[in-house]
């Protein structure tokens, strides 16, 4: 993967086909032990054990059920959640217009399919939904609704060809205008994973003619695409006009810079990819990338940080390595330290699970990682280093969740568990709803403080069962809201270009050089190719 697209996909990419974490959540047991680290949570866990028994004794007084709705939604056990659904199904009937706040956040929960009764309700009125669920939220849930109910099922058998014009015909007839933009959707997003440019571009072109504020959709890796492989002036066109409307209206300005460490599984292009920034505007990027690994599988990582270089490591081998130039742990933030979620907010969470996590203070060796994956996650290997002095112990963070518990048991940076994130058989089990991580302690005495070591290794054992692109492992550091996004504007000005607007393309490729002070040598060829009126550069 080229570094232009990692920035392009670190900075805003959301996940196509966006959770709906209670629909789409896997059933698994109730976790039967609160963290002991998560006051609220335990006080949470109890008020609803109250509650619960107050209805297995037949209370089922109507504001009595609304509490045990709200109290069950709020749990970590997506069993119990599932449960407040039907809880929820029961107790809408009771619910009125004018609905008040708890009423619009009852209907939600009780809202999974189309043939909900909530769903009308979120469909047919969104702006009094919105008012209480937060902007665009209703449009939002029906949207993701269709997708995983009406959308999805026709990709279960992947030799399937799917008619996407009679699927968008179908659903407009069914739920108006939301239900053709739930195919073109899933129509550009599927053309665009299997590489069927010419479709791709059609479907770019129905689904962003005219894209509006409640859009749920990062314009700007699709537009991109547009750029690379679709040659269609009226579709190039529509791709102006969309990423000047993403610009405009900050749709895909997310957090624009940061200083961070992370590994992800997957990324949108197929990759497997470990990422290092240490400055603000992407200018200090660097990756380790190769093939995706496969869901369903426990697989071994190890990224190893020494200053000269990245090192990603699968299953005990080494698989890519790439010289840094400028990036310095000394140079990444201690803010945050997270496991299975992404400082990046748009980022999909971890639907899997994570068997162990070991942080060293040492490059680790291909021998030494080769024989910590031939031990597995229950024995120690990696005891040494070369060049650390006699009797050094170089693991200072080790997560094997053993104890029931997000505990550091070499250091003190313990854990949090923070949403439905659970810990049974000594696994850490994310089930992919968006507010699910575990916090490590990051910063301060006796924590990780990621920018105090001079090398590092990154260790852990997951298993991933849905693959969603940027999903993390882990992800160290922090984040930097910034006015606009040099990577987006660096597409426009790309889209321009190739439109014949060279005058307009140089104005806005200057702004990307300017916000990155000069110093990403990408946007900085691409200025001075169109300056000189050549062909731009291969991503």
């Amino acid at each position: 993967m080229s570094m232009r697209r990692i920035l392009r996909c670190c900075a805003g990419w959301s996940a196509l086909i966006v959770v709906c974490a209670l629909a789409r959540a896997q059933i698994a047991p109730a976790d039967k032990s609160p963290s002991v680290q998560d006051g609220n949570a335990v006080a949470s866990a109890a008020r609803y054990a109250a509650l619960l028994e107050q209805y297995r004794q037949g209370n089922r007084d109507v504001s009595f059920l609304r509490m045990l709705v709200l109290s069950a939604a709020s749990q970590h056990s997506v069993k119990v959640r599932y449960r407040a659904y039907d809880l929820a199904r029961d107790v809408l009937p009771h619910l009125s217009a004018p609905y008040s706040n708890e009423d619009w956040q009852i209907i939600k929960i009780a809202t999974h399919t189309p043939q909900d009764a909530g769903f009308e309700l979120l469909r047919s009125q969104p702006a009094a939904a919105d008012v209480a669920l937060g902007p665009y939220a209703a449009e939002h849930a029906v949207l993701h609704i269709l997708l995983d109910n009406e959308v999805e099922p026709h990709l279960s058998d992947p030799r399937a060809k799917v008619d996407w014009d009679a699927l968008a015909d179908r659903l407009d007839r069914a739920y108006g205008a939301v239900g053709r933009e739930a195919a073109y959707q899933r129509a550009l997003t599927y053309s665009e994973e299997h590489q069927d440019w010419i479709s791709f571009g059609r479907y770019f072109a129905l689904y962003l003619a005219h894209p509006t504020p409640a859009l749920d959709f990062s314009i700007n890796n699709s537009a991109f695409d547009v750029f690379l492989h679709v040659n269609d002036p009226k579709v190039l066109e529509i791709a102006i006009r969309a990423q000047k409307f993403a610009l405009d209206s900050h749709q895909d300005r997310g957090p624009g810079g940061g200083w961070y460490l992370y590994f992800s599984p997957y990324a949108p292009l197929g990759d497997t990819v470990a990422v290092i920034c240490d400055t603000d505007n992407y200018s200090g990027v660097a990756a380790a990338s190769t093939k995706p690994v496969k869901p369903g599988l426990e697989t071994h990582v190890a990224v190893v940080v020494d200053n000269k270089t990245i090192t990603l490591y699968l299953n005990g081998a080494q698989v890519k390595q790439t010289p840094l130039t400028m990036q310095k742990l000394s140079a990444l933030s201690n803010d945050r330290a997270l496991l299975g979620a992404s400082l990046f907010p748009n980022d999909p969470t971890l639907t899997g699970s994570i068997n162990e996590f070991r942080i060293y203070d040492v490059a680790a060796d291909a021998d030494q990682i080769h024989a910590s994956y031939q031990t597995g996650p229950n024995v120690v290997a990696i005891t040494g280093a070369a060049g650390a002095a006699k009797g050094h112990r170089p693991l200072v963070h080790r997560y094997s969740f053993n104890d029931g518990t997000a505990n550091d048991s070499v250091g003190h940076a313990n854990g949090k568990l923070v949403g439905a994130v659970r810990i049974s058989e000594g696994q850490a089990r994310f089930d992919g709803a968006p507010d699910e991580r575990i916090e490590l302690r990051a910063h301060g005495p006796g924590a990780i403080n990621l920018n105090t070591l001079h090398a590092v290794t990154l260790e852990a054992w997951f298993t991933e069962q849905k693959t969603l692109p940027f999903a993390r492992i882990f992800d160290f550091g922090t984040t930097v809201p910034m006015i606009g996004n040099p990577a987006n504007i660096d597409t426009y000005g790309q889209l321009l270009y190739k439109a014949g607007r060279v005058q307009e393309a140089i104005e806005w490729e200057g702004k990307a050089v300017q916000m990155t002070a000069g110093r990403d040598p990408d946007f900085v060829a691409t200025l001075a190719a169109m300056q000189a009126g050549k062909p731009l550069p291969a991503p």
